[in-house]
Parts: C-alpha cells; structure tokens; sequence
C-alpha cells in the first residue's frame, strides 16, 4: 500500500456490547475470519479485532472492541464508549434474560457515548429455539430509530450486513456533520462581514 491509500483511509471504531454468552465474539471471528468458534471462549476484559470495508468509494479501515458481558467488566466497557464511532449491541434470542438487558446497555451508551455515536441492535443466534421474537427486537429498536437484524454466527454471514449499515452511517453521519459545520463557519463568517464598518 502507497503512503496516498494509507491518507486517503478513513478509520472507524466500533464497539461490541451485550451480556455474557450471547455471541459477540463468535459474530466478531464470522465477520473477521469467516469461521465459527464452536468452543466457547468467555472474553476476559476487552479485545479487538480489524477488518477493512469499502463502503460508497471509500476505503475504511475498521476496529473494533470485542468486550465481557460479566458485571465486573460493565465500568471498563463504558470506559470506551465514548471513543466510539459505533456500537452494536447484542442479545441471544434464545434467552430472554439477555434481551431484558438491552435497555441498561442502551441506558449506559446514552450517559457515556457522544451524541452523534451509531448504533445498531442484534439479535443472535436465530440457529436456536427463540424465546425473543423477531416483532420484539424489531418494536424495540423502532422505539429507538435504530436498524434492528437478527444474525447466526453458526449458520450465515448476516453480521457482514450488520457492520456495512452500521460503518455506512457512520460514514454518512460524519459527512452531515462537516456540511453542517462547513455552513455554520460560513454563516458566521458572512455575518461577520456585514457587521463591518463601511467608513
């Protein structure tokens, strides 16, 4: 890679939240690797992970915090998400406990997180019996205005989706976000010069 790609990529961070054994870090090796980790690994702390997206033209290279769903880790998570870009929170639809969680994990990123962060909700491993119903996660998320999916980590590469909206709107927020701060500089500016003295 020439030092011009290395500039011309935009970095994003994103975050991976949930409670404990609902699948961030099998959906994180999907979306990474391609491969299913049938043995369970409880994440001790955080972790990341890389991958690299080209979404609209542009290149994005993409981080991404893998983190313990344990209550002893929930203050370290929130260390970080005021860092972020992004974050996807995650339930396991086959345990309603986890879901009954959402709430707290969107609470926590609304005291910890900048305004302008993405979000993203999922519901993983459909492969399961469901004790979640689709209409939930979708009528939760509605109440929020934020993209509701249902991934397996197991058995399809959803979670690809899941990160391409998420990054797309990162993208596309920071855009908004330098035209409205391209055109309020120039709206001050112009004020600026009619307040001038014309002697």
């Amino acid at each position: 890679m020439n030092q011009k790609e290395k500039k011309d990529k935009t970095q994003v961070q994103l975050i991976i939240v949930g409670e404990s054994c609902v699948g961030k870090t099998s959906l994180l090796y999907k979306y990474t690797q391609g491969t299913f980790r049938e043995q369970y690994l409880s994440t001790i702390g955080l972790e990341y992970f890389t991958s690299e997206e080209n979404v609209n033209g542009i290149n994005v290279k993409v981080k991404i915090w893998d983190t313990a769903g344990q209550e002893e880790y929930k203050s370290l998570t929130k260390n970080y998400f005021h860092n972020s870009d992004g974050i996807v929170v995650v339930y396991d639809v086959s345990l309603k406990s986890s879901f009954d969680k959402v709430q707290e994990w969107i609470n926590s990123i609304q005291e910890y997180s900048d305004k302008n962060v993405q979000i993203v909700l999922v519901g993983n491993k459909i492969d399961l019996e469901r004790e979640v119903s689709k209409e939930e996660g979708e009528k939760f998320a509605e109440s929020f205005e934020i993209p509701f999916f249902e991934t397996s980590a197991k058995e399809d590469d959803s979670i690809k989706n899941v990160m391409k909206k998420l990054i797309e709107n990162i993208i596309n927020n920071k855009d908004l976000t330098k035209k409205g701060e391209k055109l309020s500089m120039d709206k001050n500016n112009n004020n600026s010069n009619n307040n001038r003295c014309g002697c």
